[in-house]
């Protein structure tokens, strides 16, 4: 590694910036499932989708860092460091969250339902969740834009890209795009458009995402729209949060039959800074099949 001290020279000032400090945090999900697929016996099942430690801190007042490794895995899921030395632009190096995928983005700290739609798992599924390379992010009036070059991890040879567009005209509205190409086995193109309206009375934010992979001859698509609101409760971040949510995806355009839906009912329980649980029904269907495969999940996220 002989990045770091090139970022510190870069990166180096005069003034005081209180650097030093590591923040440690953490987050764990255990997650319940239990398909309604009438087998017996059927006990449902517990998993540890998740168990990841973070390390955070700023090495100068330009310079910071974050390492996260998922304990789980057993492997450091992300580890990189910002650069802010030109006004507006941040730089990014090192092994980051691959800015595609709207409902990705946030996922699994601040998700609203336990799993991701379809839609999105065509661009996760592919395993392209988390990347090594290097990102800019501008942040300008109204608008963020980040550009990525990517080395296409796990077993690619060639470089992929990424672009990613935020537009905030107002407050309360967020739309943007994303386009994704990269080389993981073959190449894939995906092409996104998302829109996001927060307000004290409902939360509602869409996503559609299209994939082609190179020579397959069929392009895959999905989309989902999620309704949500939170209620404060009495005691101090403390709160309810109802929601719903519907997708499809169309795993081939040249296919008769074979697209699927989903729907998520349920709510998020928040206990403090530390605790949320989310119980959900999911409904799923298939267009010419007779599937039973409807699920009750809940999980349970603690955080420190």
């Amino acid at each position: 590694m002989h990045l770091l001290p090139i970022l510190l020279l870069l990166s180096s000032t005069t003034q005081p910036c209180g650097c030093g400090k590591i923040e440690i945090t953490g987050y764990a999900h255990l997650v319940y499932e239990y398909t309604m697929d009438e087998s017996d016996p059927n006990y449902g099942f517990f998993s540890l989708p998740y168990v990841r430690v973070q390390f955070k801190g700023k090495l100068t007042d330009r310079l910071s860092f974050r390492i996260e490794p998922d304990l789980v895995e057993g492997k450091v899921k992300y580890a990189y460091a910002d650069l802010s030395h030109i006004p507006y632009v941040t730089l990014r190096m090192g092994l980051m969250k691959v800015p595609f995928g709207f409902e990705f983005q946030p996922f699994p700290v601040t998700n609203i339902t336990p799993t991701l739609t379809g839609a999105t798992k065509l661009f996760t599924g592919l395993g392209l969740g988390a990347d090594g390379g290097i990102m800019a992010m501008a942040k300008l009036p109204y608008t963020e834009l980040k550009l990525a070059l990517l080395e296409n991890l796990p077993n690619a040879t060639e470089k992929g890209y990424v672009a990613n567009l935020n537009i905030k005209p107002v407050d309360m509205i967020t739309l943007g795009g994303s386009y994704y190409k990269g080389n993981v086995i073959k190449w894939y193109t995906l092409y996104e458009g998302y829109l996001e309206f927060k307000h004290n009375i409902l939360n509602v934010e869409g996503n559609y995402i299209l994939r082609e992979g190179e020579n397959d001859g069929y392009k895959s698509s999905g989309f989902y729209v999620q309704a949500y609101r939170k209620f404060d409760l009495p005691m101090k971040n403390h709160y309810i949060c109802p929601a719903i949510k519907y997708g499809t995806l169309e795993p081939n355009n040249t296919l008769d039959g074979d697209k699927k839906s989903e729907l998520w009912l349920g709510f998020n329980v928040s206990y403090g800074k530390n605790i949320r649980i989310m119980t959900y029904f999911n409904l799923n269907k298939e267009e010419t099949n007779e599937v039973k495969n409807n699920k009750l999940l809940m999980d349970v996220h603690f955080a420190f």
